[in-house]
């Protein structure tokens, strides 16, 4: 007895959609899926300000997409015996250590990866270089710790430049790195 054609084509699809569906091929899905939900990622990005406050940027790395930001709130140390200019640099303006909180935004281009974090730490001025902790407020592991680390680069710089930034605004390149998203 011969099967028609089509007979032969429907086994073939049923039997691929079977294995597809295997609890061992479910199973490996589940744990890839664990897998990407629990490890570090690390989203590059460059930013600068825009408006007053505001920040706009791209993002890269582990995340792909749109970087916006705002600082809620920022103060600089005024004492010059903290942090002091090397020689010969003017201060108040250069040195000191800068206080900030800010919220930072990646707008994925996969959607599912976006979120919001909540960041506060602080800036050296002399040298640029920014470290922060937060947390994930909002979308993509909501709950999960971040650190910020940047660099500051002065208009102009290559860095700021190739990243889109206006030749006019300073830029800050870094990572944010997300921690595992918390257990329900």
């Amino acid at each position: 007895m011969r099967l028609p054609r089509n007979a032969i084509f429907a086994v073939l699809a049923l039997g691929a959609i079977a294995g597809a569906l295997s609890p061992e091929a479910v199973l490996a899905d589940n744990a890839d899926r664990r897998q990407r939900h629990n490890r570090l990622v690390d989203v590059t990005f460059t930013k600068w300000a825009t408006t007053g406050t505001f920040l706009a940027g791209i993002a890269g790395g582990d995340v792909d997409g749109r970087f916006v930001g705002e600082v809620l709130e920022g103060q600089t140390s005024v004492n010059p015996e903290l942090n002091p200019n090397p020689e010969g640099l003017p201060g108040p303006l250069v040195n000191g250590v800068r206080r900030l909180e800010a919220v930072y935004q990646v707008n994925a281009e996969d959607e599912e990866a976006s979120f919001t974090a909540l960041i506060r730490g602080g800036q050296n001025q002399v040298t640029g270089v920014a470290q922060f902790t937060g947390f994930v407020v909002a979308g993509w592991r909501t709950g999960a710790q971040v650190r910020v680390v940047y660099q500051r680069y002065v208009a102009g710089d290559p860095h700021c430049l190739d990243a889109g930034a206006p030749v006019t605004a300073n830029c800050f390149q870094g990572t944010i790195r997300i921690g595992p998203a918390p257990r329900d």
